[in-house]
């Protein structure tokens, strides 16, 4: 790619959203205050959603020592809220959308900014490096599968993949001129508001780009129990942003879903029919087949005796994702009354964007 002129890169907004977030915040926000991006020409915003730990005492501590940080409170503490509360306190051209959990190599505003100059896209994002949660040998499985197709399908950015033009991205990096055409992020997804917001750009004819050489540490979660409740979660609001955005329909997020109810079936049928047990324990032999194989590439290709346990994250990747997007299904009446109000997404008055294709 080109060379980006220094006195002509825009001002970037870093918005954090976060809560309760204690164990992973200084480490993400010195790894931010560390890029190689001109600190005259920066700004990070912490958005706490009033959390119960001490999250934001550590961004007011960080504050006082660098006048780059400003910390936001968020009383309506979801991500959606936070960052729409971010974006309209900001002042960049560029809004880098940032997680508590992860880490951020020195150049991946400078890359951010690059890649948005260089492609013409309107949103630009990397991959993840999934890094484990703990010092445990079940945290180190848990990242391992979180990289291999068995574990996650084909999520680009999580598996790794050539860069190109693409449906969506985590963490995003946004012209600002993107919120100024299609609105802020919906409110009432409380996860998955990145798809529903990449969809609407797509529509309103901007583009998407997945940048190979971005990418940035993304630490999973430490045990089963909480990789268990993320996944469920996860599965569940798979279902409702579906509702508010079908254009996010992924098959790789329905199928464990369409798994795990056709084994429970099996499952009751089984103790009627030896039929259906018989076809319970041939999908049983397959499942475990699979998942052996997943285990083995794991364990030759990454030379990580933790690759042992894949077999138990396995199902609690797929059957707590299986069982989150059964509860969607059950619940998605109440919700969409409750809490999707089919208006658009919330919009702020933003002036025209000073951002220029500076790259030649």
């Amino acid at each position: 790619m080109a060379a980006i002129i220094a006195n002509q890169l825009p001002f970037v907004s870093i918005v954090l959203p976060a809560r309760n977030e204690e164990n992973y915040i200084r480490a993400c926000m010195q790894s931010l205050l560390n890029c190689d991006y001109p600190h005259d020409s920066m700004e990070i915003l912490v958005v706490d959603g009033d959390s119960d730990d001490r999250t934001a005492g550590i961004v007011f501590e960080i504050a006082r020592f660098d006048p780059r940080v400003r910390l936001i409170r968020n009383p309506d503490r979801t991500v959606p809220f936070g960052m729409n509360r971010g974006i309209r306190a900001s002042h960049g051209d560029v809004i880098v959308r940032v997680d508590a959990h992860a880490e951020y190599p020195a150049n991946y505003v400078r890359q951010s900014v690059h890649s948005l100059l260089a492609t013409g896209a309107d949103n630009v994002g990397g991959s993840w490096r999934t890094l484990p949660g703990a010092k445990t040998a079940m945290a180190k499985a848990i990242s391992l599968c979180l990289t291999h197709p068995f574990g996650v399908g084909n999520a680009g950015y999580r598996i790794g993949s050539k860069e190109g033009f693409v449906d969506t991205v985590p963490f995003g990096s946004y012209r600002r001129s993107v919120f100024n055409s299609t609105g802020l992020f919906q409110e009432c997804l409380t996860r998955h508001q990145d798809y529903e917001l990449n969809s609407r750009i797509r529509k309103a004819g901007g583009r998407i780009f997945l940048d190979g050489s971005l990418a940035c540490s993304y630490y999973a979660r430490p045990n089963l129990r909480a990789l268990l409740k993320q996944k469920f979660s996860d599965g569940k609001w798979d279902v409702y942003s579906w509702l508010v955005c079908p254009e996010a329909f992924a098959m790789r997020h329905a199928i464990p879903g369409i798994v795990t109810a056709a084994a429970l079936l099996l499952a009751a049928a089984a103790i009627a029919t030896p039929i259906a047990m018989s076809v319970l324990v041939f999908c049983a032999a397959a499942y475990l087949f699979a998942s052996a194989v997943a285990t083995l590439d794991l364990l030759l290709s990454r030379r990580s005796v933790a690759a042992l346990l894949c077999p138990f994250v396995f199902p609690v990747l797929h059957f707590g994702h299986g069982l989150g997007v059964m509860a969607g299904v059950v619940t998605a009446r109440g919700w969409a009354k409750k809490a999707m109000p089919y208006r658009p997404a919330p919009t702020m008055p933003v002036a025209d964007g000073l951002l220029e294709e500076t790259a030649a």
